[in-house]
C-alpha cells in the first residue's frame, strides 16, 4: 500500500485500554474546532481536518 508514493509505517499495539476514561471538557474544546461530523452518521463518523 502506498499513498502519494509513501508507504505507511505500521505498529501492532497489543495493550488493553481501560474503560471509563474520559477527557476533561476544557481539554476537549481545543480539538473540537478541527472535527467535522457527517450529516448522516454524526454519532460515529468524524473527519479531523488540521489547519
Amino acid at each position: 500500500m502506498t499513498w502519494k508514493g509513501l508507504k505507511p509505517i505500521v505498529h501492532l499495539l497489543e495493550t488493553t485500554y481501560e474503560k471509563g476514561i474520559n477527557v476533561l471538557s476544557q481539554e476537549l474544546e481545543q480539538y473540537l474546532r478541527f472535527w467535522h461530523r457527517s450529516g448522516i452518521l454524526s454519532k460515529w463518523e468524524i473527519a479531523i481536518v488540521p489547519t
